[in-house]
């Protein structure tokens, strides 16, 4: 697996332009850094390229490694030809129009050929013949006649099927992914060992209008979303929950807890630091409470330069910690159901990672530029639960404010307040 460029945007540079280069090198600086080194054979195989080069008979890969030398600043070169100053200007104006270019992870076709059965799964008993490539059982196990790996066919196999098989898969796991729970709850698993449909007939009809509005996600999200099932309230009334208590014959929205990404998204959106900037690279991941290694990354802010959760970057071995303990799962394996649990752990993340005092603090400041305190306990509540807040609320968050406002002033109050509004169940869940 490597990486290659999506689009071909890198152009050859031009040979003659190593050749007056060549003329121009400054040779004592040159042969100071490698006699220092000691590697006289190099200086002299270097000697010679740039002879080549000043003569016009360098080839492809001598010219690439010529220009490696001079973007290192191993071989220097005064500009004093005008020729070499012409040659430097359209090479800037070149590299300033050509676009970023894009990097995508690929397999390359090796030798194809039928691998065998490993017997109960142990590779030191493999199958006396190979076996050769073929669907799935149950999708009639023909046989796959590509020369090749036989992966594209595969796939073209899987999406043309005329069960809908995958289709009903990627709806149901959408829709786990919306309501809590899927259509088949078993979300990894539609065979004999897995759950039986709640609605079969809605599951039928959702897939095969996924599949010929062309696999389009964003238009079978906003379907559910204003569908009445999404906007019924998550607060059940008293017979529902006798006749259907899990919630099979879908009589009120479940309540859910936000995903790890969700949270720390709304944890910045209430601070006021979220940037909703879209594209870019990466940010990488704070590695301030991991453990030392030769393999850590480079480490990023503690806010993740304040963007989305969708940005930070993913290291299977250095995975954001404050992300981990709300149930992220492990990037290198599809999952379709993430876990959900309920530990210590969480608790602690909230009072005390620093990520979350920071953002306290931020929220804190955002606010005590409102005039007066209940200003602001309109606003803290408004921005936390989207709701105004009750007579009761307004109380406890006077009596916060005052008790804090005697150990440590106005700011540590308001803090301490923030704090406590991120650490309460409201403002986890999804009402």
């Amino acid at each position: 697996m490597g990486c290659v460029p999506a689009t071909a945007t890198i152009t050859q540079p031009s040979d003659q332009a190593y050749a007056v280069m060549a003329d121009e090198v400054d040779f004592g600086h040159f042969d100071a850094y490698w006699s220092e080194g000691g590697s006289v054979v190099v200086a002299e195989q270097i000697h010679s390229l740039l002879a080549d080069a000043a003569s016009g008979r360098s080839k492809k890969f001598d010219a690439e490694l010529l220009g490696a030398l001079f973007s290192a600043g191993l071989v220097k070169s005064e500009v004093r030809s005008p020729e070499l100053r012409g040659e430097i200007e359209r090479m800037k104006s070149l590299k300033g129009g050509l676009p970023r270019p894009r990097y995508v992870r690929t397999l390359a076709e090796g030798t194809p050929y039928d691998e065998p059965v490993y017997v109960r799964g142990n590779h030191k008993q493999p199958s006396n013949e190979p076996n050769p490539k073929h669907y799935l059982d149950v999708f009639g196990g023909s046989r796959i006649g590509a020369e090749g790996s036989g992966r594209l066919e595969y796939a073209e196999h899987l999406l043309t099927t005329s069960d809908f098989l995958t289709a009903r898969v990627r709806v149901n796991r959408i829709w786990s992914r919306i309501f809590g729970s899927g259509l088949v709850a078993s979300v990894d698993d539609f065979g004999k060992m897995g759950a039986k449909p709640s609605h079969p007939e809605l599951l039928d009809y959702m897939a095969r209008r996924f599949l010929n509005e062309g696999w389009s996600t964003k238009r079978l999200i906003r379907e559910l979303m204003v569908s009445r099932v999404y906007r019924m309230s998550s607060v059940p009334g008293e017979k529902v929950l006798e006749m259907d208590p899990d919630n099979t014959l879908l009589q009120h929205m479940p309540l859910q807890r936000m995903d790890a990404e969700s949270l720390r998204d709304h944890i910045l959106h209430v601070s006021g630091e979220l940037k909703l900037d879209l594209y870019g690279p990466s940010v990488d991941v704070n590695t301030d409470d991991q453990l030392p290694s030769r393999a850590m990354p480079r480490n990023g802010p503690l806010d993740g330069a304040e963007r989305r959760s969708i940005y930070q970057s993913m290291r299977r071995s250095y995975l954001p910690s404050f992300l981990k303990v709300f149930n992220l799962p492990d990037p290198s394996a599809p999952v379709g159901a993430r876990q959900v649990t309920n530990v210590p752990a969480q608790s602690l993340a909230l009072l005390n990672h620093p990520f979350v005092h920071q953002q306290a603090e931020a929220w804190a400041d955002a606010l005590l530029a409102l005039p007066g305190d209940e200003a602001r306990i309109e606003r803290i509540h408004l921005q936390a639960f989207s709701r105004a807040p009750t007579e009761g609320e307004k109380q406890w968050a006077r009596m916060v404010l005052a008790e804090f406002k005697e150990g440590g002033g106005e700011k540590t109050a308001w803090f301490s307040l923030c704090h406590l509004m991120i650490n309460r169940k409201e403002f986890l869940y999804v009402f």
